[in-house]
């Protein structure tokens, strides 16, 4: 039997079986879930099956990105974008709007 200490030890953010329950999950897996972009705000590195109309994240590449780690202040506190997919044409991808900050682009 499920007691509350068990619900309230898993968390808020979760999905639990019991040990003699099953779970199915239905829907379209996207993957990769992350990608580099080969070059910013022009295409994704890998090939992908994301969607025109989907969100997209460009993560800051900035080493001092918060207040905690000695930064200004500043609104929004990070330098995360985010985005619509307006078009896909192979492994180029068009954004909703354009790239405020500055990416570093690393060579691996």
């Amino acid at each position: 039997m499920v007691t509350a200490d068990d619900i309230a030890a898993a968390g808020a953010k979760s999905i639990g079986v019991s040990s003699d329950g099953s779970i199915d999950i239905h829907g379209k897996q996207f993957h990769p879930t992350w990608t580099r972009l080969a070059h910013p705000g022009v295409g994704e590195k890998d090939q992908v099956n994301w969607e025109v109309g989907q969100s997209i994240v460009i993560s800051t590449t900035s080493f001092n990105d918060l207040e905690e780690f000695g930064a200004p202040a500043r609104t929004p506190p990070h330098q995360n974008e985010v985005f619509q997919i307006k078009a896909i044409s192979g492994r180029k991808i068009q954004l909703s709007g354009l790239l405020v900050y500055i990416k570093l682009k690393l060579v691996y």
